[in-house]
């Protein structure tokens, strides 16, 4: 099957078989940069992202915590209402980082932990009210005692949710590391497999088609030269339909037209040999050189054969004169001319010969 196969379609072939493949190792690497890209998508704008706002929220109860401190320790009461604003400002700042962190998708233990920090934040936002209240009736001293003993255990409590938050998004972020990478891995060794599987296949489909091509070439080569070199004996084997045995079988052609023009000459000139010049090259088929050649041949043997029964008659003649002697004919016999001296030495072995008597003259066929 293959054997006969077009050389066109056979590199058709081998581009079918090879681009498969590559197919599967880019789908491959697109596939495993597509995971990586997702998790790695999910670290800097999810994971780090949950992360800030967790941070912003936190410092802002820690500000909040401190302007309750402060708001209480001032003798000064006109500044209070500076330290207000400040309060104000680091809740507002709180509840829109809060709203910011609802919008990004949660899993269960995340959910967990943002409702313990929602309980935490009304709790505390209670006992820091009350401390507030307090501060602003100038009961200093229960204020003191409500931020002491109730606020701040439970600003603590809220902090220490944020943390878990912090450290449940921090674990996130390793996770997603590590699957990023294992994505990498995962799609580094497969890509590393199929390719090592395309070298190892183009190298032997190269190997097979380069086989393919390259042998009954020079096998045509080689047969080439010995026709060129005059040796029509080669024997030449076509295994193959294709352009190269399509080749060989060509040479083939040109061979066995080779042997059989030799043949029809040595015919012609072993009958030449016995005196038959009437032998003559077969036209029939022949063309271009082929049939040139073997016109000009005929034309020879046509030459030869007039040239010798010329030389037939010719030499009836002269025997003719030789056994009937007469002045005139002696008069008007000709000279021999160079031309013709292989005649005249025919005629001369002729005339040392005894004259024929009248009913013994040769016969000439």
């Amino acid at each position: 099957m293959f054997i006969n196969m077009k050389i066109g379609m056979r590199l058709g072939l081998g581009l079918c078989v090879m681009l498969p493949l590559m197919i599967v190792i880019i789908i491959a690497g697109i596939s495993g940069m597509s995971a990586q890209d997702d998790k790695l998508d999910k670290i800097v704008n999810e994971n780090n992202v949950k992360m800030a706002l967790s941070n912003t929220m936190s410092k802002n109860v820690y500000i909040v915590s401190q302007v309750l401190h402060s708001i209480i320790l001032l003798e000064d009461r006109t500044a209070i209402p500076e330290e207000k604003a400040k309060l104000d400002k680091a809740r507002t700042a709180y509840n829109k980082a809060r709203e910011d962190l609802e919008k990004f998708p949660a899993n269960e233990q995340e959910k967990v932990i943002l409702k313990a920090i929602d309980k935490a934040a009304t709790d505390a936002h209670e006992a820091n009210n009350k401390v507030l209240d307090l501060a602003f009736g100038d009961k200093h001293a229960e204020a003191r005692t409500q931020l002491m003993t109730k606020a701040a255990p439970l600003v603590t409590k809220w902090q220490d949710a944020l943390d878990d938050n912090l450290q449940r998004q921090t674990k996130n972020n390793i996770t997603d590391a590590k699957a990023a990478s294992k994505a990498y891995s995962e799609s580094f060794s497969l890509m590393l497999t199929l390719g090592g599987i395309a070298i190892i296949m183009g190298i032997a489909i190269t190997f097979w088609m380069t086989r393919s091509i390259t042998l009954p070439l020079n096998i045509a080569m080689d047969t080439a030269k010995k026709i060129a070199e005059g040796d029509l004996t080669a024997k030449i084997e076509v295994t193959s339909t294709d352009e190269t045995g399509q080749l060989l079988t060509a040479m083939r052609a040109i061979q066995d037209n080779h042997n059989n023009i030799i043949a029809e000459i040595t015919n012609i000139v072993g009958a030449a040999n016995n005196g038959d010049f009437s032998a003559k090259m077969n036209l029939n088929g022949k063309t271009g050189y082929a049939k040139e050649l073997s016109e000009l041949l005929n034309q020879l043997s046509d030459i030869v054969d007039t040239a010798f029964e010329d030389t037939i008659r010719v030499t009836k003649a002269m025997a003719h004169i030789r056994a009937h002697p007469t002045k005139s004919n002696q008069a008007s016999t000709p000279a021999p001319t160079p031309s013709l001296r292989s005649l005249a030495k025919s005629v001369r072995s002729l005339q040392q010969q005894p004259p024929p008597t009248a009913t013994s003259a040769p016969r000439w066929t």
